[in-house]
């Protein structure tokens, strides 16, 4: 009563939740006037207030007679204005997206803390998986310390130096080395150079860490 219904919702959210988690495949909702859809305008409004948000975007196969147009056209202009503002995350398998979310959920509620706690500063000792830590210690090693994260026809492919570190058509491989980024990311030891997700360099963090990992 008194306003419009989403109007309420997106507001309540607003003051009180502390974590949002968005998870999108080929449908964004109903417009809902100003925004794309209801769930775009609770999104929008959260982040707004400044509260952190996980976005998840897959990239699994889809039947193509099951999408509606419409919608994945105004969920693919919103994930663009997310992808500038460095929002999002892109997963192909359930596996891929258990993994980048409880990595994410992890990290965020430690970042929230509660009364009395401070979190800790990031270590150059942080854990990392075997191929993470082959791709930071290459990658720093690499006269121009930049990873280059590609998709094509052929599949996916991550570059140091030159050197596809993925095996050709390998959907597995791909999946392992698109989370060694990741954890990366996460772990602020590369970030992103541009705003098309392909392009990441090593950060001061990351050299220091990268000089703890073994050869």
């Amino acid at each position: 009563m008194g306003d419009r219904a989403q109007a309420i919702i997106s507001r309540q959210m607003a003051d009180g939740c502390d974590i949002l988690v968005g998870i999108f495949w080929t449908r964004v909702g109903t417009p809902t006037g100003g925004y794309a859809s209801g769930t775009v305008e609770e999104i929008e409004r959260y982040l707004a207030a400044g509260r952190p948000a996980l976005l998840y975007f897959s990239s699994a196969p889809v039947q193509l007679d099951s999408v509606d147009p419409d919608s994945y056209s105004r969920l693919k202009a919103f994930k663009a204005s997310c992808m500038d503002r460095g929002l999002i995350q892109q997963y192909s398998s359930q596996s891929e997206f258990q993994q980048l979310f409880q990595r994410h959920l992890a990290k965020t509620m430690n970042g929230l803390g509660g009364p009395g706690q401070v979190p800790a500063p990031l270590a150059p000792s942080v854990e990392l998986s075997d191929e993470a830590r082959r791709l930071l210690r290459d990658a720093a090693n690499d006269q121009h310390g930049t990873i280059i994260v590609t998709q094509s026809l052929a599949g996916w492919t991550v570059q140091v130096g030159g050197v596809d570190l993925v095996e050709p058509k390998h959907a597995r491989e791909e999946a392992r080395w698109r989370a060694a980024v990741s954890e990366l990311l996460d772990a602020e030891l590369i970030e992103p150079v541009g705003n098309k997700g392909e392009l990441f360099s090593v950060t001061n963090l990351g050299y220091k860490a990268a000089d703890k990992v073994e050869p």
